[in-house]
């Protein structure tokens, strides 16, 4: 198991100290589904959410203090703190989006072991 293995050796819940972390063990996906530590991703999110502003969906001030930890092959991407993950689905859709009450960590693990109950990631 990649994630309880990197847990066990780095055991932070700091998403940016995650994300360099990752980067230091040169882990740049997950299975080629999560995509890890991708230059300006989170510029582009931001430039899109203001393109599609509507009242349904997600806008910066939503997501302060939150870090954009990977972005899947979907096109959905995983926000956290250090208590929890949000996953907002391609559409930037807030009623959508789901929200886990876990460090990013715990939220990588579950999903590694297919024991996180989504219904926006693909599990498999």
């Amino acid at each position: 198991m990649l994630f309880k293995s990197l847990k066990e050796k780095r055991n932070t819940n700091h998403p940016t100290e995650i994300l360099a972390y990752l980067k230091e063990q040169s882990i740049q996906d997950y299975n080629g589904y999560l995509l890890f530590n991708l230059d300006q991703k989170e510029e582009t999110f931001f430039k899109n959410l203001s393109f599609l502003a509507d009242e349904s969906t997600w806008i910066k001030e939503d997501l302060d203090g939150q870090v954009l930890i990977a972005q899947t092959i979907d096109n959905d991407y995983l926000f956290a703190t250090k208590s929890s993950v949000t996953v907002i689905p391609y559409s930037f859709n807030k009623q959508d989006s789901e929200i886990f009450d876990l460090p990013i960590w715990d939220f990588l693990i579950a999903f590694e072991e297919k024991t996180l109950e989504t219904s926006i990631l693909a599990l498999n």
